[in-house]
């Protein structure tokens, strides 16, 4: 497998998750359900942490998605 020269980058925590730099590869994925639907939601996330996912990801596309995230 031929190398390539990779360019030099910062690390970010996100909670305590290193995400960059020289933190090994995290595996992440995004939900796929409506924000507002808080049980799909959260069985999504359950789902991927079971599957070994350091990091889900939720888009809050409106106003009105904000209280399901309370």
């Amino acid at each position: 497998m031929p190398s390539c020269a990779r360019r030099k980058t910062r690390s970010v925590l996100v909670g305590s998750l290193e995400i960059g730099g020289s933190a090994p590869v995290s595996i992440q994925t995004m939900t796929k359900v409506p924000a507002e639907d808080v049980a799909g939601t959260l069985a999504q996330i359950r789902e991927a942490a079971d599957a070994g996912c350091d990091l889900v990801r939720c888009a809050v596309p409106s106003l009105t998605a904000i209280p399901a995230f309370a």
